[in-house]
């Protein structure tokens, strides 16, 4: 009898909100016909620098969302008074907002210094890098300055300069090297093919160029006849862990977001407003701005927004997609009520089955997917290993060699890894040096050696099969076997069994409260933060976290405790 009038109930029930449904969507959608019988229009303006490009975005826009109308306005027309509604503006723009806008970065460009992959002295530029003074020498007085004065050696191979015709852009030089436009000297280039042209058929030129037009398009690499010139950033004379970028086009663009690269050289493009945007065409703007509207920057020259970058973009535009995307439901009235009858079927042939198991005293449960945690219980740490407080482990073996690898502490934090960058057996390594860098999908982390002395064997297994790191870190995992020369001093300031049990624990409270900081900034941590496990961290927390979450990560982790 109990089912029968749960059964009725829930009849009725469907009836009326069917019924209701139906009423309310043939009033709403005689409304949304009225309101799109008129394209809705849209007011974005853009800074002068970028009025040109934004134009063209406006325009393949249009093309593609006849149901909207964007009238584009000039910022110079208006002495950068700020209005209301969405701007396209640079990073330098930006300060001149009153109070603190919503932003999101939309591409970003760097003007690069480039070298002939055969200059004879690439190797000695490579390792003490080019200051911004060295470009100052180079820029005002390339008649008299040769590479031996720029940095040493004895070289008197005159410096070729060769430098972009572009306005702009030799703004960008001259900001950098701390000169006026007017006093740089060099050869002007047209356009970007020139320029590397000319650099290809010169061993000792000197060229600039963005991103884009190094990129090879057939390898997505730089082309291989060029060299990025690295630019020492601190201005000490070599080139430091954290400054060292060049080594591929993929690591380079990373290291450019990451401000690891000038300032001054780069451009960053910002779609801004006064508050997060509400209406519907900037909203729609803005997904297509992240995701096809990639291509035409791009071949303006910017570099594309990596997936991991398109990805928290579009989750800064969650909330507001969410309110967009409920707006224009009412024209699924249809299938809203398809849903309604299965939902009451569903019911029909439900309520028997729970009657039937209430009468046997059988408890339904809920099936909870709960993610794993990251756990004192969930870390090994073997017995006899000596582990250094920058995440890396030693052993010495019978054969007299340290065999260095990864703790289980990391890999859990990384997630699988996509590749490893190794160094080469017979280079020597000194404790505290970067000793192996662990990559996935573009982000990195560096970790140190815990020991110094000369590498003999490289797990060579990891260049095929980066994933041996997390799946058995302290086995097929090893990284190198190393020939140690101050093992007996060095193992002092290592840790084992307890020790670093106790050691690990510390680290689990500060991971909480490094993801507890970065929740309140980035809401894609704060999902990784199991509030129901008491405030523990999700395995593989940092797999898909943005390169800055694991920037930080590496300053506050990893660099602090060599």
């Amino acid at each position: 009898m109990k089912a029968l009038i749960t059964i009725s109930t829930f009849a009725l029930l469907m009836i009326n909100s069917i019924s209701a449904f139906s009423v309310s969507s043939a009033a709403q959608e005689a409304g949304l016909q009225a309101q799109t019988a008129a394209r809705e229009t849209i007011t974005l303006h853009a800074s002068p620098e970028v009025y040109a490009l934004t134009g063209t975005l406006v325009s393949a826009f249009d093309a593609a969302h006849p149901e909207f109308n964007i009238s584009l306005q000039n910022l110079a027309q208006q002495n950068m008074n700020w209005p209301e509604g969405l701007s396209i503006v640079t990073e330098k723009d930006i300060a001149k907002i009153p109070g603190t806008p919503w932003k999101t970065g939309v591409a970003r460009d760097a003007l690069v210094p480039f070298l002939n992959a055969s200059n004879p002295l690439l190797e000695q530029i490579s390792r003490e890098g080019l200051t911004s003074q060295d470009f100052a020498r180079l820029f005002t007085r390339p008649e008299t300055e040769n590479w031996g004065t720029i940095i040493g050696g004895g070289s008197q191979q005159v410096a070729h300069i060769f430098l972009p015709a572009d306005e702009t852009q030799r703004k960008h030089l001259s900001a950098f090297a701390g000169v006026e436009v007017s006093a740089l000297k060099g050869e002007l280039m047209a356009s970007g093919e020139e320029m590397l042209a000319a650099v290809q058929k010169d061993p000792y030129a000197i060229g600039f160029c963005d991103i884009t037009g190094l990129t090879d398009p057939v390898t997505n690499g730089f082309y291989s006849q060029i060299r990025v010139a690295p630019v020492d950033k601190n201005q000490n004379g070599k080139m430091d862990g954290f400054e060292k970028i060049y080594s591929n086009r993929e690591e380079f663009i990373h290291g450019v977001w990451l401000g690891k690269f000038p300032v001054s050289l780069c451009t960053s493009l910002f779609a801004v407003a006064p508050a997060q945007p509400v209406n519907t065409g900037e909203i729609a703007f803005l997904e297509w701005l992240v995701s096809d509207g990639q291509q035409y920057l791009t071949s303006a020259g910017f570099s594309e927004l990596t997936s991991i970058q398109k990805e928290s973009a579009i989750e800064a535009l969650a909330p507001q997609i969410a309110v967009t995307e409920a707006k224009d439901e009412t024209t699924r009235s249809s299938w809203w009520i398809i849903a309604l009858i299965t939902l009451f079927v569903a019911g029909l042939m439900y309520v028997p089955v729970f009657v039937a198991r209430r009468k046997k005293g059988e408890v339904l449960l809920q099936n909870l997917q709960v993610s794993s945690s990251i756990s004192e219980q969930a870390l090994t740490a073997p017995a006899g290993l000596f582990f250094d407080k920058t995440h890396t482990w030693a052993y010495m073996e019978k054969e007299g060699l340290v065999k260095m690898g990864v703790d289980d502490f990391i890999q859990h934090i990384t997630g699988p890894l996509t590749r490893i960058m190794m160094k080469t057996p017979g280079e020597k390594i000194r404790k505290g040096e970067v000793a192996v860098t662990l990559i996935r999908d573009g982000k990195q982390l560096n970790l140190y050696a815990p020991v110094t002395g000369t590498i003999r064997q490289v797990n060579k297994n990891l260049e095929s099969n980066s994933n041996m790191v997390n799946s058995s870190p302290f086995n097929e995992g090893w990284i190198y076997q190393i020939e140690p020369k101050n093992w007996l001093k060095e193992i002092q300031y290592l840790l084992m069994g307890t020790q670093y049990r106790d050691w690990l624990k510390e680290e689990l409270i500060r991971l909480k409260d490094f993801f507890a900081d970065s929740s309140q900034k980035n809401s894609l941590v704060y999902s990784h933060v199991v509030l129901q496990d008491g405030g523990e961290i999700t395995d593989h927390v940092l797999a898909d976290m943005g390169p800055d979450v694991w920037e930080d990560f590496q300053t506050e982790f990893i660099d602090q405790s060599r």
